[in-house]
């Protein structure tokens, strides 16, 4: 991968979608993009990229979702720790959490200053202007380990329950296979191990799935982790495309723990 930013891997994406048109007469159709968890960072920026064509031939958008999507940089904070001791306040009759471990993290976020930034900014109609960042930031980027509560949370939820599913709190053992996982515990071939798979999409029989890490950009290393020169979306290309579009779904699952519903609002 030698691309650098999102702008560069939208304007490979609309390059292919252009030929891939091409070769299968399909030009002067609408379209739709949806995007899930990390395709949040990736889906507005080739759904700006086709308005900013302005060629509706071959990239007519029409509209956007985004399911369970990650769409806020550094450490993801913003979108996850802030609002992770309302999450447990709704839902601690499931996770099951001990009183003095509950009042612990209620008191980290209010000690961080989630509960006021909650409080001023999740309102409607909406504060004006971009939202400040809620914590201070080290000098890595990152925010301190204490007010880390979405982590807190992780943490002491497997501990309660050996099968916890992050993605959702009301599954319990045994756990759930994931046919993407290799190996997977069932046995099963993972589906894109599956020769029946791999025919159509024209991929060796000789390659073997794995799950891929967020080594995406170039020069990004285990220190690095997304050495990415792009905004955040909600700064720029989000906004963009909820004016421009003909609807933007935004979807989040209530239960879910890694992409909290509450802070992405």
């Amino acid at each position: 991968m030698a691309a650098t930013s999102k702008e560069e891997i939208a304007a490979d994406f609309i390059g292919f979608w252009k030929n891939f048109i091409t070769l299968f007469s399909t030009q002067n159709r609408k379209v739709y993009i949806m995007g899930q968890s990390y395709a949040g960072y990736y889906t507005p920026y080739i759904s700006a990229a086709m308005l900013d064509a302005a060629n509706t031939t071959y990239w007519d958008f029409r509209g956007a979702m985004l399911i369970s999507r990650i769409l806020t940089g550094l450490d993801e904070t913003l979108q996850s720790s802030v609002s992770a001791a309302s999450f447990i306040a709704k839902n601690n009759a499931v996770l099951d959490f001990e009183e003095p471990y509950v009042d612990f993290m209620y008191n980290q976020s209010k000690v961080c200053g989630y509960d006021d930034y909650l409080s001023r900014y999740l309102v409607y109609p909406p504060a004006p202007g971009p939202l400040p960042l809620p914590f201070a930031l080290g000098e890595d980027g990152f925010t301190s380990g204490h007010c880390d509560i979405r982590g807190y949370l992780g943490r002491a939820a497997s501990y309660m329950n050996q099968c916890f599913d992050p993605y959702n709190i009301l599954n319990s053992c045994p756990p759930r296979s994931n046919v993407l996982d290799s190996p997977i515990e069932s046995g099963e071939t993972p589906y894109f191990n599956r020769t029946d798979v791999k025919r159509p999409l024209h991929i060796p029989a000789t390659t073997q799935w794995q799950l891929g890490g967020r080594l995406v950009f170039a020069n990004s290393t285990d220190e690095v982790k997304q050495n990415d020169n792009s905004l955040m979306p909600t700064i720029e290309v989000l906004p963009q495309i909820v004016e421009a579009s003909k609807r933007t779904i935004i979807i989040t699952g209530e239960m879910d723990t890694v992409v909290l519903h509450t802070g992405i609002e």
